[in-house]
């Protein structure tokens, strides 16, 4: 992706829907300022969470992050509400050395 190829530092958010099979599904969003300050948000993976632990799901975050070299230009992430949302951010921390950046609803 020639867009990630310039970015230096970024955060991540995700997306959570449940898919016709009743698994979790997760899109992991990588969010940032591009030249000329123009912002960017690049779905770099969609995955479908049979096993929600926080291993596996730590496992397919850190191949989709290195696939993009983008393990060590993320600073935040995005941390809603939610079960498996609030598990995927926990792996994170198996993955990354970076913390969470809770908004306040109303956002």
């Amino acid at each position: 992706m020639l867009a990630l190829d310039s970015c230096v530092t970024a955060t991540t958010s995700f997306d959570l829907w449940v898919s016709i099979s009743r698994h979790d599904t997760f899109a992991l969003v990588i969010n940032f300022i591009y030249s000329q300050w123009v912002p960017y948000h690049v779905r770099v993976g969609l995955f479908e969470a049979i096993d929600t632990s926080k291993v596996v799901m730590a496992t397919q975050v850190k191949e989709l992050l290195s696939l993009y070299n983008l393990l060590n230009k993320l600073i935040v992430y995005v941390k809603e509400k939610g079960g498996n949302l609030s598990t995927l951010a926990q792996a994170f921390t198996y993955v990354v050395n970076y913390g969470p950046l809770t908004l306040v609803v109303p956002w």
